[in-house]
């Protein structure tokens, strides 16, 4: 399990392996991604963060984020920049899909960097298969402080 402790205001956030985390190395900052989920039905919200780190893990003072939300046919859906005003290194935000399935992407570039850290999701309609169970009990006749059997499909 991938773990990754950063702090905020005197909070201490917690990135866990909920869903796989990417890396990028890019000159002096390494980029960790990571969304809520692999995989949505359309019209879900994508909740993703990006924790930009120096070389000793300690938060990286960057000035600028771009992070772009990449549909299945390849074309960027929507972009989000943010200029850093804080010394804190997390971006945190949410995207809500539309009726698109597909193979999507979140794509983020930190300083304008050309290296980008990005992570793929999917996205399709599914239901989950219907779940029953059928209990018989067997021809026994059972009283207090025995064991009972049942046959289960």
């Amino acid at each position: 399990m991938a773990l990754v402790v950063a702090k905020k205001g005197g909070k201490n956030i917690c990135l866990r392996n909920e869903a796989t985390i990417f890396t990028t190395t890019s000159g002096d900052f390494f980029t960790l991604l990571q969304t809520d989920k692999p995989a949505y039905k359309p019209g879900d919200k994508v909740r993703f963060r990006v924790l930009v780190l120096d070389h000793e893990t300690k938060p990286y003072k960057y000035t600028s984020i771009s992070v772009n939300i990449i549909n299945g046919k390849g074309q960027v859906s929507t972009t989000f920049t943010e200029t850093r005003k804080s010394d804190f290194s997390l971006y945190e935000n949410t995207y809500t899909l539309p009726n698109e399935p597909g193979e999507w992407k979140v794509e983020v570039s930190v300083d304008s960097s050309k290296r980008k850290t990005r992570k793929t999701f999917l996205v399709k309609d599914f239901t989950p298969p219907p779940f029953q169970v059928y209990v018989e009990t067997l021809p026994r006749v059972s009283f207090e402080g025995y064991q009972h059997k049942l046959a289960m499909k």
